[in-house]
């Protein structure tokens, strides 16, 4: 087994620091973690196996690190468009299962203007003399009010609405009842969030986010493939095998590169 090292890097952690290499191992053709060296303990691995990549290894490396972020540029806009955590107003989304509302009837009378109350416009409290069309009723003085009544059965039961999955519209609103906190169990998210959503056909549903999808088609491999090239071009391999914070302290795989390009020219 050989093994090329290719980025080095520290991780800081709250007591100590790791030291860890990302190597090339030429048996699996795959590319692992090596930890050499910690705070945590004395001495460190055995390092005299690891050599130095050549600018063949670091090509193939750079196409394993272009393979490894489309296939993640795929998995995250996937999980982004079927659970996301939160959707702005007015995207476009999609009911992922059937849901129901209870039928209501909606009368609307009107009502004296709570802004300007009945009189159509706003004066300035500092400035008698300064006044302006009330934007609540438009100078008209009355607004609609809204109510909503269950509707019944004959029997008395309650009627409901029902949405089939695969229901699409337009994000209306998204409300969350109750307080939260920021290190609360309730935060601002897809499992606590109600949104109101305009249904194509018309009609308003009320439904919890976590039944929500976006509407919209996944990124296309192509799409993925063409990000993930740029992003490989940085050699940085330490996001395949580390999900913890760092920094590259030195990057061997650019070095090699550095050197390749310098003795064609």
């Amino acid at each position: 087994m050989t093994l090329y090292r290719l980025n080095d890097w520290e991780v800081n952690g709250y007591d100590d620091s790791e030291f860890q290499y990302a190597v090339y191992n030429s048996d699996t053709n795959g590319i692992e973690l090596f930890e050499y060296g910690s705070t945590r303990y004395a001495g460190g691995a055995d390092t005299s196996m690891i050599q130095d990549p050549t600018s063949e290894i670091v090509f193939r490396c750079q196409q394993i690190l272009e393979d490894w972020l489309t296939k993640s540029y795929i998995a995250a806009d996937k999980r982004a468009t079927d659970t996301p955590e939160t959707i702005d107003n007015g995207v476009r989304v999609k009911l992922m299962v059937p849901h129901k509302n209870q039928a209501k009837s909606i009368s609307t009378t009107d009502a004296t203007c709570y802004k300007c109350a009945g009189s159509g416009h706003w004066v300035n409290p500092r400035n008698s003399a300064d006044k302006r069309t009330c934007f609540a009723c438009n100078a008209t003085g009355k607004v609609g009010k809204k109510t909503y009544t269950k509707v019944k059965s004959a029997e008395g039961k309650v009627s409901w609405v029902k949405f089939e999955a695969g229901t699409k519209g337009v994000l209306k609103r998204s409300m969350m009842y109750g307080g939260y906190y920021s290190n609360g169990y309730k935060q601002m998210n897809r499992d606590y969030l109600d949104c109101i959503v305009v249904c194509d056909d018309g009609r308003e549903m009320k439904v919890p986010m976590c039944k929500l999808s976006l509407d919209r088609e996944y990124i296309s491999e192509a799409k993925a493939r063409s990000k993930a090239e740029q992003v490989a071009e940085g050699l940085d391999f330490k996001q395949i095998v580390s999900g913890h914070g760092g920094w590259l302290t030195r990057n061997f795989a650019a070095e090699v590169m550095a050197k390749n390009t310098q003795q064609s020219v």
